[in-house]
């Protein structure tokens, strides 16, 4: 589903949160490049590691403190990390701010999720589980779009395998 709603025009892809660099797995070729960005120090050298392309880069940064130009990049992908992150608009935001017009967002959450907490064992304070901060639905995502941004839409899909 992912990879089906990149353009294919897209000549750069910045994949948040990036994890083994499936993305660049799948979209690194002549005309493709491919950033695998993660907050992790692990996950970015992982990736290269995994599937070395002379199009594939990588990089350990945090979404809040971007290393790229405005205007920068032709599609972001970042798939199942809004719900980790403390606040979601201004992601969205920080992201929007390094693509370039025209170029598209592709953003993967879970959907209406009941998120369970447990008590912190040092802390002894709630502590989601998975790190999942919060949860989404159609509502709460139109209120993350900021005005101006006319050409947007919510798709929900499932994995068939996750039902089961």
């Amino acid at each position: 589903m992912i990879i089906r709603s990149i353009p294919e025009n897209a000549s750069s892809i910045l994949d948040v949160g990036c994890g083994n660099g499936w993305l660049a797995k799948a979209m690194t070729d002549e005309k493709t490049s491919v950033i695998s960005m993660d907050i992790s120090s692990r996950n970015p050298v992982e990736a290269l590691r995994l599937h070395p392309h002379p199009r594939h880069e990588a990089i350990i940064a945090d979404v809040f403190h971007l290393p790229f130009r405005e205007n920068s990049l032709d599609c972001i992908v970042a798939s199942e990390i809004m719900e980790h992150v403390p606040d979601p608009g201004l992601f969205i935001q920080k992201l929007l701010f390094v693509l370039r017009p025209g170029g598209k967002l592709i953003v993967t959450t879970p959907y209406n999720e009941q998120i369970q907490y447990h008590l912190c064992v040092h802390c002894n304070r709630p502590s989601p589980s998975h790190a999942h901060l919060h949860s989404f639905n159609e509502e709460n995502i139109s209120k993350l779009i900021p005005q101006g941004i006319q050409d947007w839409k919510i798709r929900t899909f499932s994995h068939k395998y996750m039902i089961k």
